[in-house]
């Protein structure tokens, strides 16, 4: 008898999109307890794993934003896209203007 084979571990959006589906089914089908307890089972899984990456995603996100002095700094992303180009932050305050 071989033994079972091992599940491929899904990437976080393969993740999501089964949660997605095993949720669209527990909600939408008439399907048997047990086979509802084993989704469930699975989608708590899944939903565990998507977390834990996310969580991951967000500590290397900390680590690049960074300063020099290793305190975390936050950053207001629209401020940056106006000092990248003085001239657009300029159309926006004109754009702003009531007249």
């Amino acid at each position: 008898m071989a033994p079972p084979r091992k599940k491929a571990k899904l990437n976080f959006e393969q993740s999501l999109k089964r949660l997605e589906k095993i949720v669209q089914t527990l909600e939408d089908d008439q399907i048997a307890l047990e086979d509802s307890l084993k989704l469930f089972e699975e989608g708590k899984a899944l939903a565990r794993a998507c977390e834990t990456e996310l969580t991951e995603a967000e500590n290397r996100v900390r680590l690049l934003m960074e300063n020099d002095e290793g305190e975390s700094e936050e950053t207001d992303f629209e401020a940056e896209e106006e000092e990248a180009d003085p001239r657009e932050a300029q159309v926006k305050k004109e754009s702003e203007l009531p007249f």
